[in-house]
């Protein structure tokens, strides 16, 4: 599917209240008041804590370690943190000064934030995060590689991404010139209101949808069932698409291993369709119940078709129960509405419609389409997913 235009809006917002309830304790080593640097990034290969643990090896090797600041990170290890593992595991003196507290709760963040010197954000080519946000709106500058569209000032102080020599130079400079790190603070850019935020996010979002030409067609092959489901593949697959653009509105709980539920009243489909199948259509839904007996009236129309009745179902419950739908002709997108007046409790909490585990579309006058339906609904077919 073609890339859309796209539109950025820094998240500057101010800082959240604070989480209610009394102070968390830091961990035992921070809490006689040990100055300490902040890291709160996954430990993974984009924020690439081997160059920071390694900066770390190196000062304390070179000053006496009571002159060199603790470091605090807060991120699970993720994909490729291997490396800065095994130099913690194998560097004891690193071990003492380097403190992993990964799943810190919002009110542990809080009072760290609160706490730390500064903050160190070695991110990748996505330089800025919320993690910078949150740094900056609690008053705590921010250290974080060059970037040729992020000048410094405003709190934001750097070094050359990628070197250690330059990173360990501006952990030095800034440890050891408190006046320093002081005019880095006073210069933080006051920040916005998150409402301002959520406005201007707004803004872009409907100026994007006034300038966005015509919806691109949904990857459907004719007769292919398309699971509308959470799908777990390495790679990038068509049925992604369909299952997350297919639900439109906002009608509709998250996708799930199985499927997807409905929320109780009028959730709908929409289906643009590509070249060749204008005409009249077949479309089938595999359908699931909810824990109780569940009632669903059912239409499929499009712009410039023959309005079709709507006809109802009744799933007893947890039934599964596969429908067709008469689609008449017509030149724009097929939309489907399932209405359930009644709402089913769940015993998660959720309150529901009906589920929906899959769909599938056939051209009305294409024999080779309709076998490859009636084929679909009866046979589990195994599609090789593509690779690269």
């Amino acid at each position: 599917m073609p890339m859309p235009p796209a539109a950025i809006t820094r998240l500057d917002g101010t800082q959240r209240p604070a989480p209610p309830g009394p102070a968390p304790l830091l961990p035992r080593p921070l809490r006689q008041g040990r100055p300490y640097v902040l890291c709160v990034a996954p430990l993974d290969a984009a924020h690439d804590h081997r160059l920071v643990f390694g900066a770390w090896l190196e000062w304390l090797r070179r000053r006496d370690a009571a002159s060199v600041p603790d470091l605090v990170c807060t991120g699970a290890p993720g994909w490729g943190a291997e490396a800065a593992l095994a130099l913690l595991d194998n560097a004891p003196t690193l071990r003492g000064k380097v403190h992993l507290l990964p799943g810190a709760s919002e009110a542990m963040l809080d009072a760290l934030y609160r706490q730390c010197l500064f903050t160190l954000h070695n991110g990748g080519p996505a330089r800025w995060s919320g993690a910078v946000t949150d740094s900056l709106a609690h008053g705590k500058p921010v250290l974080m590689p060059a970037a040729g569209d992020q000048p410094p000032g405003g709190g934001l102080l750097h070094f050359e991404a990628g070197s250690e020599p330059s990173l360990l130079a501006a952990l030095e400079a800034l440890s050891s010139d408190p006046a320093a790190l002081e005019q880095a603070r006073v210069a933080i850019v006051p920040l916005r209101p998150w409402a301002d935020v959520a406005a201007d996010i707004m803004a872009e979002a409907g100026r994007l949808a006034a300038e966005a030409g015509p919806t691109p067609p949904l990857p459907l092959r004719p007769g292919y069932r398309t699971p509308l489901r959470r799908l777990r593949h390495r790679h990038q697959h068509s049925a992604m698409a369909v299952a997350e653009t297919a639900r439109a509105g906002t009608q509709w709980h998250a996708l799930e291993e199985w499927g997807v539920w409905s929320r109780p009243g009028a959730a709908r489909l929409s289906l643009p369709l590509g070249e060749g199948m204008a005409g009249a259509l077949h479309l089938e839904l595999d359908l699931r119940g909810p824990p109780q007996d569940q009632a669903v009236a059912l239409q499929a129309r499009r712009k410039g078709g023959k309005a079709l009745p709507a006809i109802e179902v009744v799933l007893p419950a947890g039934a599964e129960r596969t429908v067709t739908l008469a689609v008449p002709p017509g030149d724009g997108a097929v939309e489907v509405l399932l209405d359930c007046a009644r709402a089913v409790p769940l015993p998660e909490g959720l309150r529901v419609g009906i589920g929906l585990r899959a769909l599938c579309v056939a051209r009305d006058d294409s024999m080779e389409d309709r076998l490859a339906m009636l084929e679909s609904r009866r046979f589990k077919v195994v599609e090789a997913l593509p690779r690269g």
